[in-house]
């Protein structure tokens, strides 16, 4: 199983996800809550880098991204994944290197990393709080 340092751009890409759950709160995610939210995200992508159909991936991200990109164009910017696999993660406890915070565009950044080798994935992920009108 090969397990990569996700790159600025594949972190950039699952960055932009909503998540429901945390959405309906302004408060910060618990740390159990921050975890799944991180899983779910990579996870996500592993399957889309596995599978070739980022139709998932791309139904789970915020409505703006949506608006600017396509389900193509993620299959573009991911192929040098295609076919790598980090679902070892699943088991993996996350650890964070910064807090969780909220920024000024009231986006939710979560920062961290999973202590695999030989490389280490690291992660970068922001969360599009979803507006009243469901984007």
């Amino acid at each position: 199983m090969l397990r990569r340092l996700v790159s600025p751009s594949a972190a950039a890409a699952t960055a932009l996800l909503s998540f429901s759950a945390w959405a309906q709160s302004s408060a910060l995610p618990t740390p159990k809550v921050e975890e799944v939210m991180v899983k779910v995200a990579l996870l996500t992508l592993n399957d889309a880098n596995l599978t070739g159909n980022y139709n998932v991936l791309y139904a789970k991200m915020a409505r703006p991204f949506r608006e600017r990109f396509s389900a193509a164009t993620l299959k573009q910017a991911f192929a040098t994944f295609a076919g790598h696999h980090s679902d070892a993660i699943a088991g993996m406890p996350i650890v964070t290197t910064e807090q969780p915070r909220i920024d000024d565009n009231g986006a939710l950044l979560l920062r961290g990393h999973f202590d695999t080798t030989p490389s280490r994935l690291s992660y970068a992920l922001d969360y599009a709080c979803r507006k009243a009108n469901g984007s």
